[in-house]
Order: structure tokens, then sequence, then C-alpha cells
């Protein structure tokens, strides 16, 4: 719960809808842009040794999603099964299979799926996930799309939070009228890393199979590390070792967000050189071997030193300064990019809820936005 990305808009050119398009070759990532505050962020960089996929795990019993809500890395990655009655595209090796018809309870700007512009983006999106890990692309994928979150849930067990799950053969989501594509990109996200994970690195600990999926999902869940850091309380990140079910939306929130601050820590320290360098410390080795790596990585960093570096990442502050802080009006810019959000306090205007001014005296300086409660 998730490596220097901000939201990324994809426009995809599809010469026939049933072409096959080969794939781009990898390209490295660009910086992320220069903060304007006193601090200095590590630039992520590609490693230039690729981790291969390992062999030998334990087959995967049956994906059973009220008992975990993601499938355990150390399983051997089985085959999709597509649902009875659904459709499928396949381009570069990505199925994409849905119900045919219109969306469930359609309304008046709703958006049918783009099954093949889908399958196109989903193997954009693997390769992402190859240059962000260091590992080599998984070549074959089958997304399932359900006609609703109904649908999704009653056929996947999956807890009301959920917006989709990974459960080692494929990637199941629902549609989504109200977007582009009539799905979720930042759930598509999330999920095309577990898959991708799975198949190249196999075990790891829970923390960094979420945190990672976070880190590419979307943007920076600024709201949640605000609340954390308002009211931090005591967190066991040895809960975050293996999957387990989450019940609670406010307690998936609170994994997510932490883990995904762990993994930011990670590439603070080292940039993604030393996320890539964790990867490869676990690829190959048992649970026993893996569950001790944040341990192995920071020594002596706990949960409350993680939400100390976060609010100098974020306010320049220590954290216990930070509460009256988020108590007031405050400008933020950077929101969508989970290495560049900054924010601090500002001078409240009656008037207004919301507005936008520039983060310093500077003439160039990026706006932001500003909030009297966030």
């Amino acid at each position: 719960m998730i490596i220097g990305l901000a939201v990324v808009g994809v426009a995809i050119a599809l010469w026939q809808s049933t072409q096959e398009v080969a794939a781009p070759a990898p390209t490295a990532p660009a910086a992320p842009p220069t903060n304007p505050g006193s601090r200095t962020r590590a630039v992520p960089t590609l490693g230039p040794k690729p981790v291969t996929p390992r062999t030998g795990r334990i087959p995967p019993p049956p994906f059973d999603a009220s008992v975990q809500h993601t499938v355990d890395p150390c399983t051997t990655p089985g085959e999709a099964e597509i649902p009875s009655g659904f459709e499928s595209v396949t381009a570069q090796g990505i199925t994409v299979a849905w119900i045919p018809g219109e969306p469930v309870s359609p309304g008046p700007a709703h958006v049918v799926p783009a099954t093949i512009a889908i399958a196109h983006l989903v193997g954009g999106l693997l390769e992402e996930a190859a240059q962000v890990t260091g590992t080599v692309r998984r070549t074959e994928l089958t997304v399932i799309v359900y006609r609703s979150a109904e649908e999704f849930r009653t056929a996947t067990n999956a807890p009301l939070w959920a917006g989709g799950l990974y459960d080692g053969g494929a990637v199941r989501v629902f549609a989504n009228p109200s977007e582009p594509l009539g799905v979720s990109l930042s759930t598509l996200r999330h999920e095309i890393m577990h898959s991708q994970l799975h198949v190249a690195i196999g075990c790891m600990p829970f923390w960094l199979n979420e945190g990672l999926a976070e880190y590419i999902s979307g943007p920076p869940p600024l709201r949640d590390w605000i609340e954390l850091m308002r009211s931090p309380g005591s967190f066991d990140l040895d809960s975050l070792r293996n999957p387990a079910l989450i019940e609670r939306a406010a307690d998936a929130r609170r994994v997510y967000n932490v883990t995904l601050a762990m993994v930011l820590y990670i590439i603070d320290h080292g940039g993604e050189p030393a996320l890539q360098h964790a990867l490869r410390s676990v690829h190959g080795a048992t649970t026993e071997g893996v569950v001790e790596l944040w341990d192995k990585l920071h020594p002596r960093v706990n949960y409350a030193a993680v939400l100390d570096w976060l609010a100098h990442q974020i306010f320049d502050r220590p954290l216990d300064q930070v509460a009256a802080i988020a108590d007031g009006p405050m400008c933020c810019h950077g929101l969508n990019d989970v290495n560049a959000v900054s924010c601090r306090a500002a001078t409240s205007r009656p008037s207004s809820r919301t507005w936008i001014e520039t983060w310093s005296d500077l003439s160039a300086a990026p706006r932001a936005m500003c909030r009297s409660r966030w």
C-alpha cells in the first residue's frame, strides 16, 4: 500500500482494431521535476541487470478473495479462466474479456469498455512495471472486466473496498463508465504491478508487493497521509509480512498508505536502483527468507521513523510539528507526483475554501492548490 510516477495520460494509436502491434523498446523514465522546496530528492534511475523469472514455486491453491485480497506471490502463476458468457480479444499477448452489451445502469455519459485499447494499454503498463522493477516483462496476461462492482464482488468474494484484484492468473476489474476507457486506470496499474511481480520475482513481503503496486498506481494519497500524521498512533510493521484479508476500508487505506511510504523511503535513500536491489535480494527466496527484509534494508527504522521521514518530505518539518500545520489552511503542489508533493501553512481566506497561489515569491514558481481544510 504505492516509484517516481505521475498520473500518466495514455494515448493509444491503433492502425486497426485487430492488428498486432510490436511492443515499444523500453526507455528510461524521465526524472521527476525539480522540487522548489529546500530539500533534494533522489532521482530514480534504472538498474542495468534485469531479474529473470524464477521457477520451482509451489502450485497455487484455488484463489479466494474472502481469505486474502491478493494472490500469495510465493505460488506458481496459474492459468487464467475466462468466465462463461464473456467475449475476448487478444493483442500482443494481452487478452481482455468482457460481457458484451450495455453496462449495468448506464448513465447519460457512460463509456463502454474499449477492449482493444485496454489490451494495448495493458501491454504498455507491463513495460512500465518491468522498467521500474528492473525485471523481464511478462509476455501474457488476461484482464477480465465485469459489468459492475456488484458482479465483480459476487464472482470473486472481494471485500467492498476492493476496486480489482490479481488472482494469480488474471487481473479482474469492473467497468467504470466515468473513466475514458471504461475501466479505472489506477486500478489497472495497481493490479498489473502485482501480476508482473508474481511472474518476475515471486516470494516477497506483503508490504513490498502492495507498496510497489501503490507506487505505480497514481497520485499520492495526500489526505490519507495527512490524517496519519495528525494522529500517528502506533503500527507494527511486522503485520505487513504476508498476504491477509483486510475487511475494513479504513484499515485497507492505512495499510496501503504505510506500504507506499516504505517503498518511497527506500527510493529516497538510494533511488530506484535501491528498490531493484531489494527485489533481487528476495528473488528465489522462500517466505522465511524474505519476511525480515525491511529490517535488513533499514535496521531500527520503525513506523514512527517512517512517518517522521514522510513529514520531512511533505512539510519539511518533523512529525511533531505537522499536526499544527495540518489543522489549518495549507497550500500544496506536486499533487500528482509521489516524489514531489509538498505542503506548507497558508494564510486563511475567509471568503474562500479553495484557491490557487504561487509556491513562493518567484514569478516562475509553480502554482499550489490551497484549502482552508485538507
